[in-house]
Formats: structure tokens, sequence, C-alpha cells
């Protein structure tokens, strides 16, 4: 009856475990749905109004990107449109004329002299910067170095804000170029640090680049720049690849994920991302939203992208994506610790035996009188046996007649009174 009593409060604890489970994965679906379709509705309202700037976002903002998807290419948060800037001809016969003597004829006074007519004739600031650039290269190569240093250094103003049509910004080439020489290094870093704490989206290249000249930077603000670049560079590989297997997002339309006029939701990545498509009129192109889930996620929560031996699928509306609970959220609680239930079995398997003893000792007690009785009763007989042989043999002379005269008779009488 005990383990039997244990099987069911083992079964109880199960079940009850599993309704807990239940009713905590349905509440955690439907606040995540909720926030995620409050979040939604913002963006789209930010989307929709174009007056709208969006300053920098506080390090806790869920949303990671916004980009939009136009004929079936993923437009990326670094590509900006950016004007195509055409070289006036004198500038660029300049920059022929340079590049020749530097590359071909060896001439670095003469590519110099070319190189700054090309920086007179420039009419824009990108070709400026690009004059600028290739001055300071050949006078590197003339040997000039402080001259390098000092174009250089005035690059990482002048060229700040300019990138050209690789994505590259020419102000980080001249702070690549100034910590090669080793002449006002500490200008280029801070200037590279101080780009990475404050950009965001940057083109891969310039993200690549300000990774490598960081790692050489040993001040605790090169080392927290460094890690929010990492983050963002992990980031921008992740939205590669998301922008890479666009065919992902077919899965989102998928009748069954979600209820009629609800979002859905693809986990992605390894942190995972809530990804899903939106549009603010059905004649717009739509756009991808992406969400980060550690940041709206509830304490002690993990989502996944991927299923674990530990983990759960959340359910409708969202895709990939598992829940995995904290250690010991769910453990069975048993009403009857299975200390007590064997301590309860050891008393009365106990009790048990004392009762068993007892009751043996009982026994052979009454055995042991009865035997008692026996051999006195046996006794008592044997000791009756003699005289009562001796009254019946003495009588039965009296009574046959057999004593010859009175004396006999009454020794025979006196005997059987004795």
């Amino acid at each position: 009856m005990a383990t039997r009593l244990a099987h069911q409060d083992a079964e109880l604890a199960e079940k009850r475990m599993a309704d807990e489970r239940r009713d905590a994965l349905d509440q955690l679906r439907r606040e995540l749905a909720a926030r995620l379709e409050t979040i939604k509705l913002q963006e789209l309202n930010r989307l929709a109004d174009d007056s709208h700037s969006s300053g920098p976002a506080p390090p806790d903002f869920p949303v990671v990107f916004v980009a939009p998807l136009v004929q079936n290419r993923l437009f990326l948060p670094w590509d900006r449109l950016r004007q195509t800037v055409r070289s006036s001809p004198r500038f660029a016969q300049y920059q022929r004329e340079g590049e020749a003597r530097e590359f071909l004829g060896n001439d670095f006074a003469g590519a110099y002299d070319a190189y700054g007519q090309a920086l007179a004739a420039a009419e824009n600031a990108l070709d400026r910067c690009a004059a600028l650039l290739s001055e300071g290269r050949v006078l590197v190569k003339a040997e000039r170095k402080s001259e390098a240093a000092g174009v250089y250094s005035a690059m990482l103003h002048e060229c700040d804000s300019l990138e050209d049509r690789d994505g590259m910004g020419p102000a980080l080439y001249a702070a690549e170029r100034l910590a090669s020489l080793g002449r006002d290094a500490r200008a280029a870093q801070q200037y590279v640090v101080k780009r990475a704490q404050t950009s965001r989206w940057v083109p891969p290249v310039q993200a690549y680049l300000m990774r490598s000249l960081l790692r050489e930077v040993a001040t605790p603000e090169a080392k927290h720049a460094l890690e929010k670049l990492s983050q963002e560079i992990h980031d921008v590989e992740q939205i590669v690849a998301l922008a890479n297997d666009l065919n992902r997002l077919a899965r989102l339309d998928f009748p069954f994920h979600a209820s009629p006029g609800k979002s859905v939701w693809l986990a992605y990545g390894d942190e995972p991302w809530l990804v899903t498509v939106m549009s603010t009129a059905s004649f717009s192109p739509p756009a991808v939203l992406a969400i980060s889930s550690k940041k709206i996620s509830a304490p002690g929560v993990t989502f996944r992208a991927t299923a674990s031996a530990a983990s759960l699928p959340l359910g409708e509306g969202f895709v990939d994506l598992h829940v995995e609970w904290p250690v010991g959220r769910f453990a069975p609680v048993r009403a009857i610790p299975p200390s007590l239930y064997a301590a309860g079995i050891a008393f009365i398997l106990i009790f048990t035996m004392v009762a068993g003893y007892l009751l043996l000792r009982d026994i052979s007690r009454e055995i042991e009188v009865a035997e008692m009785r026996s051999h006195f009763v046996a006794s008592v007989s044997h000791e009756l046996k003699t005289p009562l042989t001796a009254i019946r043999m003495f009588a039965e002379t009296l009574a046959m007649g057999r004593a010859v005269d009175e004396r006999t008779r009454s020794e025979y009488l006196q005997t059987v009174v004795n």
C-alpha cells in the first residue's frame, strides 16, 4: 500500500508539473505576441511618418533592424543611398597622370605634383579626399613621412563622413596609414575609437578595418568600443546570411502558424532574432523587421532557434522558436517525501518483527507450561499407582475371605488405613 501510494503521488506530481508547464507556455506565448505586435505597430508608424527623425536607439531597444524588401532583395541597413559623384575631366586626367608617374615611372615628385593639381581641380569632397589620400601615399614612398602624416591627420576631420563606392571611408584609410607610420597614431586611435562608439550599421569593410585597428589599442575605451563593434559585426554577418537565405521567410506564409490577423514570427540566428515581414500599406513594398529575443524575453527564459533536450516549441504564431526554462522551474514537488515513506515502511517492519517475537515468546511459554502440567500429572499418577495397588490387593483379599483369623484381617485393614 505504501509503494502504491508513492507511485500515485509521483503520477499526480508529474501531471501537476505538465499542467504548470503548459499554462506557463501559453502565458509566455500571449505576452510575447502582444509585445511583438506593439513593437511592430510602433515601427509601422515610424515608417509611415516620413517626418519622423530616428535618433540613436537606447541600449535596451529591442529592434535590431528594419530593412525594405525590394524585388526579392533585402536593402541592408548599411546600404545608404549614395549619390553618384562624377569627377571632372581635369581631376580624372590629373589622377591618371599621377598614378602613371607613381606606379609606372616611380617618379614620386612628379606624381605628387599631379595629385596636387588633381586636388586643385576637385569639385566635390570625395574627389578632394581621394586626391589627399594619393598625396599621402606618394609622400610616404618619397620618404617624406612627416608631411604624409600631416595630410592624413587633416583627412581625419575633412573626410570623416564620406564613403567611396565600396563603402569605405577615406578617413579610415588615413587612420590606418597613420597607425602604420607610427606618427600621430594617438589621434588616429582616438578617431577610430570615437567612430566605433558612435557609428551604427557601418559597411562591413569599414567594420573589419576598425576592428583590426582597435585590436592594436590597449585603452579601456578601445576595449569597450571593440566589444561593441564585434557585436555589430556579428549582427552584420547574420543579416548578410539572412539576406542570402530569403527563402526562409517563405515559412511565414504558412496558414497554420497563427490565427487570422496575427503576425507570424520566425526565429533566426544564434540569439535568436524574431523576424517578420510587414508593410505600411498594400501598395508599398514590404519590410523585414528583426527583434532581439534577449531584450524582450522574461527573466530566466531562454529562446532558441533549434530544439534541445530541455526546450519546448512555443507554438502558434512562432516558427522554429523554442523556449528553455530554468533548471528546476517545473521540478515535481511530492506531497510526502520519499524519506518519510521509507521511515514508515521501516517502522512497520520493526513493529511486525517485535510483535512476532512477543507472539513466539508467549507461545513458547504456553508450550512449556503444558509440558510441565503433563509431567506433573505423569509424576502424580506414577506416585499413586503403588499405594493404590497395595490397597486393592488387601481389599480383594479381605473381600474374598482369605484372611484366616481376626488378627490377620486387622493387619490388612490397618495397612489399608495407613
